[in-house]
């Protein structure tokens, strides 16, 4: 074989590598992955698409609900860790490498004020005063009443929700039990009624939300002490949100539907948050809380339309008060679940999600006529669990970010590789193409 001809099948083969490569590149029906561009479907049951949700998340409402939650008013919280498991005998199974124990407040981390009472005040909404929550007839409360002498003050900023290692067939147990708790029996997501959907996914929401924060702050660096650890000391587990979440597209629209439910809560009583009282006894602290909030309803509406929810499309039959009152038992029912949780952390998170949702529904689900006396009877606990509740989720939606960057990555390295081969290929045919030429001339 003369260099003529070696020349000619070396160019052939560059030429057929790089259109191999471009080919596979282009063709590819994971290019919309690989521009990791979001969904700009309508969220089922909602009315806001995702890719609007994922813009407000980012740009107006996580990065306020940061600021929020370490104020002082929303970093103290108050909560029965101590209370029994009504169900069974629990096990404590806590594994991993994240601490199960919570750190509750030093004395001078408390104001003041909220020490002077035993119970907790209640606000004045429209000049109308609301018997107090923990007095109210138990048919009338979305959450289990706690025993007020076991409840201690935790802050929530020294506590952060990460993965403990609480897992297993404990942690499953709970799940099983919260779900035998919808009261609604349907088959397929599909053919439920708008009730039961709504209902099932709040508390698919709530678990992926939870799951989400697991995979994502899953790993502890190394040296790093778990007692004191925080969110930016620990590293995600892909495979985990793989199998937990990616491979489940509804369990992450659940998510998005939680958030926008929680939303249409601040969205409805939105007077009545912007003039609460978040009075901790720092006025130049509680002003700055108050200010806060205002931004926070106000700034998100420039991204998302202005009723996440239509809530009044729910309940339309004449059995409704039989239903609502139906729903209540059963979410009262899941609320006593998590005195179940073996994990203390885990336990404490459990119930600010379980009240932040609780808070969320009793404010969705009243008429006009109820609402005021409704808010007029919220109190301070629930306040903060419907905020730092909502900040977790809205934490878990950014936190997809974190897993669509790694996929992005995994996706688009290998069309990299192709891509480098073919330059490489067009580099090498272009100098053998100029020693084929050279030998043609002489």
């Amino acid at each position: 074989m003369n260099k003529l001809t070696t020349c000619m099948l070396v160019i052939i083969t560059c030429l057929a590598i790089t259109a191999t490569s471009f080919n596979s590149f282009g063709t590819s029906n994971l290019f919309s992955k690989i521009m990791n561009e979001p969904e700009r479907t309508t969220l089922d049951d909602a009315n806001c698409t995702l890719q609007s949700i994922d813009e407000a998340n980012a740009l107006v409402v996580y990065p306020l609900l940061q600021r929020l939650v370490r104020t002082d008013f929303f970093k103290i919280f108050k909560v029965d860790l101590q209370g029994e498991c009504p169900f069974w005998v629990m096990q404590k199974v806590c594994t991993g490498q994240g601490s199960c124990g919570v750190c509750e407040c030093d004395d001078d981390d408390i104001p003041v004020s909220w020490k002077q009472t035993k119970v907790t005040p209640v606000n004045t909404f429209l000049g109308m005063q609301s018997k107090n929550k923990w007095t109210d007839k138990d048919v009338d409360c979305w959450t289990k009443v706690p025993d007020s002498h076991s409840m201690t003050y935790v802050n929530l900023l020294l506590n952060p929700e990460t993965r403990t290692g609480y897992s297993g067939e404990e942690a499953s147990r709970i799940w099983r039990a919260i779900y035998e708790e919808n009261c609604f029996k349907s088959g397929k997501l599909d053919d439920m009624c708008l009730e039961e959907r709504v209902f099932y996914r709040l508390l698919s929401g709530i678990h992926a939300s939870i799951t989400m924060k697991i995979a994502t702050y899953y790993h502890l660096k190394n040296g790093t002490n778990a007692t004191t650890a925080g969110y930016d000391a620990f590293e995600p587990n892909f495979q985990m949100y793989h199998y937990a979440l990616e491979k489940f597209p509804d369990r992450v629209k659940n998510l998005y539907f939680i958030y926008t439910f929680t939303l249409r809560a601040l969205q409805k009583a939105g007077t009545f948050f912007e003039n609460y009282d978040y009075a901790t006894g720092n006025k130049t602290e509680d002003v700055y809380t108050q200010k806060l909030v205002k931004k926070l309803l106000r700034d998100h509406s420039s991204h998302l339309c202005d009723n996440v929810f239509d809530e009044k499309l729910l309940f339309q039959s004449p059995d409704k008060v039989a239903l609502l009152d139906q729903m209540k038992s059963h979410f009262r029912n899941i609320s006593s679940i998590m005195d179940c949780v073996a994990c203390e952390k885990c336990k404490m998170w459990a119930k600010i999600e379980i009240l932040g949702l609780a808070t969320a529904l009793k404010i969705v689900l009243a008429d006009e006529n109820e609402l005021p006396g409704i808010l007029g009877g919220i109190q301070r606990n629930e306040v903060i669990a419907l905020i730092n509740s909502f900040k977790q989720h809205a934490q878990s939606i950014s936190d997809l970010q974190v897993f669509r960057d790694l996929r992005w990555k995994q996706e688009i390295s290998p069309y990299i590789s192709y891509l480098v081969t073919g330059v490489m290929a067009l580099v090498i045919g272009r100098l053998l193409w100029h020693l084929l030429r050279d030998q043609l001339n002489k």
